[in-house]
């Protein structure tokens, strides 16, 4: 889903509205999620693309967390939080951002 697709699109500069705002990637036992970074500052390694991993258990989003965000920044430490069991922001020690969330029922 693009910026100009979503139901935003009348809030959204007429600039965002190639961005993407929502990716979809899923595979067994794996789902991949990214969107475009938003607009007002200019890009820098890293930072114009966030991806997000949605995983299945507390165990797993604890390794993930350990070993991408190993040697990076930490913008929000692994945690509960109302919507997920564990969900973590970070950029890793390339300067990429990742969202890591294991996901509470709907």
């Amino acid at each position: 889903m693009t910026m100009g697709e979503s139901p935003m699109k009348d809030q959204m500069p007429p600039e965002a509205k190639d961005l993407l705002m929502h990716g979809y990637l899923q595979a067994p036992g794996f789902a991949l999620m990214a969107s475009d970074g938003m607009q007002g500052q200019p890009p820098v390694n890293g930072d114009s693309v966030a991806l997000a991993l949605g995983v299945d258990s507390v165990e797993e989003a604890e390794k993930l967390y350990k070993d991408l965000s190993a040697g990076g920044s930490i913008k929000m430490e692994l945690q509960e939080t109302f919507w997920a069991h564990r969900y973590a922001q970070f950029a890793d020690k390339y300067g990429i951002n990742w969202m890591i969330s294991y996901n509470k029922p709907m």
